[in-house]
């Protein structure tokens, strides 16, 4: 009886997909699949997996980040120019007619 029982259904499966040249059985190929669940070996595993969490999530925030900058780009708001006035502030008339030599 398999200590972990999902392990053997998972070592027969991939034990099918050996290479056709290995000379072991699937049997053998399974079996060797198990491997050594020790203690230590899985406080280790969990410290290992814990770390790379611990990792991951500031290079998710970043990524966050740089998707967010990247899809809101800076973009310019349009240049507003004042409404236009009706008014004239130089005199315009008297301009001209002295420009071209038109005497009033």
């Amino acid at each position: 009886m398999a200590r972990y029982p999902h392990q053997t259904q998972e070592s027969q499966n991939l034990a099918t997909l050996r290479d056709h040249r290995l000379r072991a059985s699937e049997q053998t190929v399974a079996r060797n699949q198990q491997g050594n669940w020790r203690e230590e070996h899985r406080f280790a595993l969990a410290q290992a997996l814990a770390h790379d969490d611990f990792l991951g999530q500031p290079i998710a925030e970043c990524d966050q980040m740089i998707n967010y900058r990247r899809c809101n780009a800076y973009q310019p708001s349009p240049i507003r120019f004042p409404p236009p006035s009706n008014r004239c502030v130089v005199p315009i008339v008297p301009v001209l007619s002295q420009r071209n030599g038109i005497k009033s």
